[in-house]
């Protein structure tokens, strides 16, 4: 799909604003298939998140919503971004939320001992990351994890454009992002999704992406007024790999 076409989800987003927030050593470009998709249309804010702790994260992303414009009110986000979105869309200074998107997002890790567990393994990583001369030089190994590895089928150019972000990115913000927000640090909320009064709730998931598509549905069953959609020929990037189906399935 060329990114300069509408489609019918397009045309039902007409005077929409969406914030968008992205994953991990990603950044708010990674958004720009569907930034170009729908920003004709849209008010569109797809920042690069800053290392801040949550409360300060949550302040400085309530000061972006607040400039917005427009409805419906949309908020989306895409695995850490999605579990941000998840602790933003509680707050009640955050109404009216009408739609929430979380892309291979997770509410958190219940048990305590594998939070810990998790925490001690983000801090082996972040530390990691500290050593090493250049963004790219972790992003050429990070990509071979399985969670990500699918993204070598995005296509030209957004695969080549992603690749160079990461090459110049930042790595130390990486490293604290992992400490600050990573799933061993931020608390869980399973027990609160029901809180999440969003009329709309999608949960979207790449159908290789058997970890993600299991929490989806757990998630499902939680989050009141919320639906599945699983996207076919991906795996934890559903919205870069197979973005056609994405835009195609009116997630919003």
């Amino acid at each position: 799909m060329d990114a300069e076409q509408t489609s019918v989800s397009t045309k039902s987003l007409s005077g929409a604003s969406i914030l968008a927030l992205h994953g991990f050593t990603g950044a708010g470009e990674d958004f720009e298939y569907l930034k170009n998709h729908y920003a004709k249309n849209c008010f569109w804010d797809a920042p690069d998140l800053p290392p801040f702790p949550l409360s300060a994260l949550c302040k400085f992303l309530r000061e972006r919503w607040e400039k917005l414009a427009g409805t419906p009110r949309i908020l989306l986000g895409y695995s850490m971004g999605g579990r941000i979105a998840l602790h933003l869309a509680r707050e009640i200074s955050w109404t009216p939320l009408d739609s929430l998107v979380l892309i291979s997002a997770s509410p958190g890790i219940s048990d305590a001992q594998a939070r810990a567990a998790r925490r001690a393994s983000d801090e082996v990583l972040a530390k990691k990351i500290e050593t090493l001369a250049s963004a790219e030089i972790f992003y050429a190994e990070w990509k071979k994890h399985p969670l990500i590895a699918t993204q070598r089928r995005l296509p030209s150019p957004w695969r080549e454009r992603l690749s160079a972000r990461r090459a110049a990115a930042d790595w130390r913000v990486w490293a604290a992002h992992l400490r600050l927000l990573g799933t061993g640090t931020l608390p869980p909320l399973w027990e609160n999704l029901h809180e999440i009064s969003a009329p709309k709730v999608t949960l979207v998931v790449g159908e290789e992406d058997a970890k993600f598509c299991a929490i989806a549905e757990k998630m499902r069953m939680k989050l009141p007024r919320s639906r599945v959609v699983v996207v076919p020929a991906s795996g934890h990037s559903p919205h870069l790999e197979n973005a056609e189906f994405f835009t195609d399935c009116e997630p919003f």
